[in-house]
């Protein structure tokens, strides 16, 4: 999400318009994710992806249409058993795909502030009016994105203070949980409901939760940090490098690291940013005795996600000290170790993808 962004708003700052198409309701077995995004520049360059295949080829040709017109819109598309069966594919069903036009000529300040807040992990809530909207006919480009911040700022304008005030207090509800749909705001009243189809005297909106995007914290930067490191970014996870060897944390070993941290094992937890929901502890330094020493900090916190390195021998050895020190089986058995999913991985890659991978389980599990 990210790169898109960061591509959408280079593409505007050299004066071309883009095409922003956003999956915003699917039906069915397709392709794709529920916050598939893909940018369609003039030239037919792509950044991002709703899923390829059939669906994706009438998007970018639909895009390119959009990208004429210089109108949004929303597209349905329906891959029929017909197409399926010519096509060879297993899968099919219905997904509605807006086509948002974003032009150098009003919307370059809007989309830096979506930019920054993407790149930055900043909790915002952001929304655009769907131009189905009977309330969004002829309403102008520059007046249909809305970006909430978290001390309530509203960035971006309808053009009428009232409706300005309406939008605002229906995305704050959104703070609360990450969302990613269709509301439709009552004109009438001071609500906001999810539906599908808008009344009359009503607004659509598509709105998105921009959270914190989870950060791992690699303890040890030798060889499976750094294969781990190659594939974090790519899957949606920010990384922290730390360890007490200063070159072993170092930019040319870990380009894409939030940050980097030479320290004392024994004290550094208390020198991060930890949290319940979105911070995921990977063990993995040079030995037994400094694993246990960073270990021991980890269990005595409410993490997402801690997880160490070893044999199972190893790990017994570790967790038979720890309940000699009084840790509960509870909290025990909230550690992820040996690390990394049971896919018999075997070389250093193998085992950054098995780490990886329990990574990502636990981040849907939710």
């Amino acid at each position: 999400m990210r790169q898109v962004f960061q591509t959408l708003y280079h593409t505007l700052q050299q004066g071309q318009p883009a095409v922003l198409a956003t999956v915003i309701s699917r039906k069915g077995s397709l392709p794709m994710s529920d916050r598939a995004r893909m940018l369609v520049l003039p030239d037919g360059t792509i950044c991002g992806t709703v899923g390829g295949g059939i669906i994706e080829a009438a998007v970018i040709e639909e895009a390119l249409g959009v990208l004429e017109t210089r109108m949004s819109k929303v597209r349905n598309f329906d891959l029929t058993s017909e197409q399926i069966e010519s096509e060879g594919m297993t899968c099919g069903g219905r997904a509605g795909i807006f086509l948002e036009y974003f032009s150098p000529d009003n919307a370059l300040e809007l989309v830096h502030q979506l930019a920054q807040r993407y790149n930055l992990s900043e909790h915002a809530v952001v929304a655009s009016i769907l131009p189905r909207s009977r309330k969004a006919t002829g309403r102008p480009a520059e007046n249909r994105r809305f970006i909430l911040t978290r001390d309530g700022r509203l960035i971006g304008s309808s053009g009428d203070d009232t409706l300005d005030l309406k939008i605002r207090d229906s995305l704050q509800l959104y703070f609360k949980e990450p969302v990613l749909k269709v509301v439709t705001i009552e004109l009438g009243t001071n609500e906001a409901t999810a539906v599908e189809s808008s009344p009359e005297n009503s607004l659509e909106l598509f709105v998105e939760t921009v959270v914190p995007a989870p950060t791992v914290y690699l303890f040890g930067g030798g060889h499976v940090s750094q294969h781990l490191a190659e594939i974090l970014p790519g899957i949606g996870f920010e990384y922290v490098v730390c360890d007490d060897r200063q070159e072993f944390v170092t930019k040319n070993l870990f380009p894409h690291a939030k940050d980097l941290v030479c320290c004392d094992f024994a004290t550094v937890l208390g020198q991060l940013q930890l949290s319940a929901q979105s911070s995921y502890l990977v063990i993995v330094t040079r030995g037994h005795a400094s694993d246990l020493v960073v270990l021991r900090q980890a269990m005595q916190r409410e993490l997402k996600y801690v997880g160490m390195i070893g044999s199972k021998r190893k790990v017994a050895l570790l967790l038979e000290e720890l309940r000699k020190e009084g840790l509960s089986e509870a909290k025990l058995k909230e550690l992820h170790a040996p690390i990394g999913l049971p896919i018999g991985a075997d070389t250093l890659e193998e085992i950054a993808i098995s780490i990886a991978a329990e990574l990502i389980q636990v981040r849907r599990k939710g």
